[in-house]
């Protein structure tokens, strides 16, 4: 299989949790086997799409993709993830760090009525993790240390400008391609400053894009910036304005960047965004009273949250919009319609009744909100236990049993009176005295959690 150029992001591992049934946080069958590689798998395009925007975002070296009957594309077909980046963003937040490369191989028909290909893919990447977790830490606190000086998107738009102007220098080698060398003296060409200034935008909140296409003449040459600002995409390029000392590169209508004294700026990729409905500026940039938007991203704090920016539960299922916040920093949850989904002071959400509503994480005080959108399906079975309530008498015993468990789940048994009843590392349950009590299972598939539950009565 041919080598194809693919993005990847600095975003965040999801943790899915579920009460009652099972939730797939990035809406696609996923499992993890004993050596941490994930399979997804694949119905259509649009979970192609995403099993690979989740494979980036987990920066996985090694993930394998599960092609079913039901996906009837060609999984040989290359993609140039580039150009389909658009509606990628549509999915996640934030996906914009850097640039791999990516191979799959190991085509294996399956007998199963259920599986048609399996292919296993190597992912290779330009940065390291600690080198992405760098270049965060440095944004996050620059921002932080400026924040009463962002307080409408122009200013934030224009501060991730001048930062990556006064803090990047080019590698006119061209050898180094990291937002990290761009930073750290090495250096780096244009696709480190677009990256760095998506990184810097996307923290800010901003919705921003990354557009590859060519210069004087050329069709794919170089990287430069797209941002939306009061409805509008406007283009920018820290590198050109860099090398010029001069904001002569930011906020440009795309047709003028095309135009002879900018070097003719041309891509491919605005076809996906007009085409979808997205404007871009026809004239330069104005302020106007309705831009304001102080808010910045919860990862500016350190706190990982969901990167998807919508999510599909069934009825009575369930996951954690809030994945980490190591330093306990206070969030407030809401809810537009907790009829639909409700949201508890830890961030799990649980689907309610069909519909669709916005769940927000935020705090007014530090100024960071981070929305996501979730869509309330009828009810399915997913990983249950094979009894919800059991009546036992002292010394007896019941074998509970997990159904519809994903491969390779990790069960661990607890009984929240011991004393009442208490169970094995198998789910055997064994009365010890009368009372009643609650017998736990929890279900972990890689990020994924499930919470089981059994009521327990013990009689004399």
């Amino acid at each position: 299989m041919k080598n194809k150029a693919a993005m990847v992001v600095i975003l965040i591992i999801i943790i899915c949790l579920n009460r009652y049934g099972y939730a797939y946080a990035s809406i696609l069958k996923q499992e993890v086997d004993r050596d941490g590689i994930i399979t997804y798998y694949v119905t259509n395009e649009e979970d192609k799409f995403l099993a690979f925007s989740m494979i980036f975002a987990r920066l996985d070296t090694q993930s394998r993709i599960v092609y079913t009957d039901k996906y009837d594309g060609d999984i040989n077909d290359v993609y140039d993830f580039t150009d389909y980046r658009h509606y990628m963003q549509k999915e996640v937040i934030n996906l914009q760090h850097g640039i791999g490369s990516y191979t799959g191989s190991g085509v294996i028909k399956n007998s199963t009525s259920k599986i048609k290909n399996i292919l296993d893919y190597s992912i290779y990447y330009f940065e390291t993790e600690e080198q992405i977790q760098y270049v965060s830490d440095k944004i996050n606190e620059v921002i932080k240390n400026n924040i009463q000086n962002l307080q409408t998107d122009y200013q934030k738009a224009y501060f991730a400008y001048r930062w990556v102007l006064d803090n990047a220098s080019v590698d006119y080698t061209n050898s180094n391609f990291s937002a990290y060398s761009g930073i750290t003296g090495k250096g780096t060409v244009c696709q480190g400053y677009s990256t760095l200034y998506a990184t810097i935008a996307g923290a800010l909140g901003l919705d921003n894009e990354i557009i590859f296409g060519g210069v004087n003449g050329s069709t794919y040459n170089h990287a430069w910036n797209a941002v939306k600002l009061s409805g509008q995409w406007y283009c920018v390029d820290t590198m050109w304005g860099d090398i010029a000392n001069s904001d002569t590169y930011f906020l440009v209508p795309k047709d003028i960047l095309a135009s002879s004294d900018y070097g003719y700026h041309i891509s491919s990729m605005y076809d996906n965004y007009e085409n979808s409905g997205e404007k871009f500026a026809a004239q330069n940039y104005v302020t106007t009273d309705e831009e304001k938007s102080s808010y910045v991203m919860p990862s500016v704090y350190n706190i990982k949250m969901d990167v998807l920016k919508s999510n599909k539960l069934d009825i009575g299922e369930g996951y954690t919009f809030m994945i980490n916040n190591p330093e306990n920093i206070q969030l407030i949850f809401k809810s537009d319609r907790p009829d639909i989904a409700t949201v508890d002071n830890k961030g799990i959400i649980t689907g309610i009744s069909e519909g669709t509503t916005t769940i927000t994480a935020y705090n007014d005080a530090l100024k960071f909100s981070q929305d996501c959108v979730i869509t309330v399906l009828s009810k399915k079975v997913g990983t249950i236990l094979s009894d919800n309530s059991i009546k036992l008498k002292s010394k007896n015993s019941f074998k509970l049993k997990v159904k519809n468990a994903l491969n390779y789940s990790v069960y661990k048994w607890s009984s929240s009176n011991k004393s009442v009843a208490k169970v094995t590392s198998s789910g055997e349950v064994t009365g010890v005295s009368p009372g009643k009590c609650t017998i736990m299972c929890q279900v972990t598939n890689g990020t994924n959690i499930v919470i089981l539950q059994c009521n327990v009565s013990v009689i004399k």
